[in-house]
């Protein structure tokens, strides 16, 4: 009986510290570190986002959020995408080089709001 045990403890805590890490596979396939990474062009806005959250009574987690550029434009036809999962947001970057600051600024709010809140 106590090997049996000791079997399964055993067992336990290999399978328990198991470094398989899905976001840190799936992150690492877009070339991206498994952390918290806001690109420079977004650290403003996303600021700007948890301020006016704050104003609202709404605090923000934004500890392992990443937002970066990628080409959706081309084979999605989006402006943006957020995959909860991940909290991954990202922008499609030719797009956004046309957008007026406001607009921007909108796409940004939209796509936090999905991962967020």
């Amino acid at each position: 009986m106590w090997y049996v045990f000791a079997v399964s403890v055993l067992f336990l805590s290999l399978t328990a510290c198991n470094s398989s890490n899905p976001r840190q596979q799936d992150l690492a396939a877009l070339g991206l570190p498994d952390a918290p990474f806001v690109q420079a062009e977004f650290r403003n806005h996303l600021e700007t986002f948890k301020k006016e959250g704050s104003a609202r009574g709404v605090v923000l987690d934004s500890s392992n959020l990443t937002v970066v550029f990628k080409n959706l434009s081309k084979s999605e036809n989006l402006l943006g995408a957020c995959n909860v999962d991940y909290v991954l947001v990202e922008i499609d970057e030719t797009n956004w080089k046309a957008m007026s600051l406001y607009t921007q600024e909108q796409v940004l709010f939209h796509e936090l709001g999905h991962c967020l809140l």
